[in-house]
């Protein structure tokens, strides 16, 4: 089984899968505002940053493409128009909800693997 983080380079197409599947469906589950989700990926290291101001200023261009086609929604993690208002309500505060910055981390992976590891 592939772990979580930088292991999940050194894992089969359909493991790697797997795995993301298996975690989305964690997250998902623990609720809207993910609960609990310190404790499953484990403590925290390092230092903080802005990432929910980021994703309305820096990574608007790159939030915005990835709203308009998301894989976490076409494989059903993820409902994509309550997204779109999580988004919407963002932008009008400057800062987007901690939960949009988990999608769009997860779904930039989805895309570089469909594009690079074909695992679509």
């Amino acid at each position: 089984m592939c772990g979580i983080a930088g292991q999940l380079g050194h894992c089969s197409p359909d493991a790697a899968r797997r795995a993301v599947k298996s975690m989305v469906a964690e997250l998902a589950h623990r609720g809207p505002d993910w609960e609990g989700t310190a404790e499953f990926l484990g403590e925290k290291r390092g230092f903080p940053i802005p990432a929910e101001r980021w994703l309305v200023t820096a990574w608007r261009k790159e939030m915005t493409e990835n709203l308009k086609d998301l894989r976490l929604a076409r494989l059903g993690f993820i409902d994509r128009e309550a997204a779109v208002r999580a988004w919407a309500d963002g932008k009008s505060l400057r800062e987007a909800p901690r939960q949009l910055w988990y999608v769009h981390a997860l779904e930039t992976w989805l895309r570089y693997e469909e594009r690079f590891r074909n695992i679509s």
